[in-house]
């Protein structure tokens, strides 16, 4: 019976919540790079997620994996992206705003990599600006859509990437 009601009270508390199939986006410190190193490093090149430990460790040993986007590549702020596209096999990456604390979730075909919240002084209609963001990386696994959940105490902000 106490395993009933434990059962009943986690699935009433994750509908509360409103995020029941959502699984949460643990952070880490990534880094994007390409696969091959001695390629032509053009930014349709595959590429692949590393831990920054790892890459540290091959700029040390003088291989030199680094990423360059695109010419006018712009990274697109999450909580302003109602909806994407990516292959399967690519990697997007977005913005997160954390001025606020947030969580981050995910439903549906995307691997994920979610770094640091980083502090950017900046300068806006004549005045110091500071923004926290961290950034997102997500790569399709399979076609399919997933979604892409922002939870804040403002409450929730979902953008659809459908994986194609």
């Amino acid at each position: 019976m106490r395993a009933l009601i434990s059962s009943v009270l986690m699935a009433v508390a994750v509908m509360a919540t409103g995020c029941a199939g959502f699984k949460a986006i643990d952070r880490g410190d990534f880094k994007r790079v390409f696969v091959d190193a001695h390629g032509s490093m053009k930014p349709t090149d595959k590429q692949e997620m590393i831990t920054t430990e790892a890459w540290e460790a091959e700029m040390a040993a003088t291989l030199q994996r680094g990423y360059v986007p695109a010419p006018g590549y712009e990274v697109h702020l999450l909580q302003e992206t109602p909806e994407s596209t990516v292959a399967v096999g690519e990697i997007l990456e977005f913005r997160v705003d954390e001025r606020e604390p947030v969580e981050l979730f995910v439903d549906g075909p995307l691997e994920t990599w979610w770094n640091p919240v980083k502090k950017i002084d900046g300068w806006k209609d004549h005045g110091d600006v500071v923004v926290k963001e961290s950034t997102l990386f997500v790569r399709g696994k399979k076609p399919g859509k997933a979604v892409l959940r922002v939870t804040s105490e403002k409450g929730n902000v979902d953008a659809v990437v459908n994986v194609q």
